[in-house]
């Protein structure tokens, strides 16, 4: 898959937020295989349907599950 087919799924609220989560890895990783994202940027990707953004405790936590 390319990365920027991951990029479309980590932004596709139908895919649960750990999934969204490894898809955005996926997505922006570079070179040597590190994402990294400006300050909230993550959040903004994983925005719902309606464009609410998840809180930063929220994003640990789902960080938190895409990791185990």
């Amino acid at each position: 898959m390319s990365q920027e087919q991951y990029k479309r799924r980590a932004r596709d609220p139908r895919f649960d937020y750990a999934h969204r989560v490894e898809y955005a890895a996926m997505g922006w990783a570079n070179q040597i295989g590190h994402a990294e994202f400006p300050p909230d940027e993550l959040n903004k990707i994983l925005s719902d349907r309606d464009g609410k953004v998840p809180s930063n405790n929220a994003l640990n936590n789902h960080v938190r599950k895409a990791k185990g």
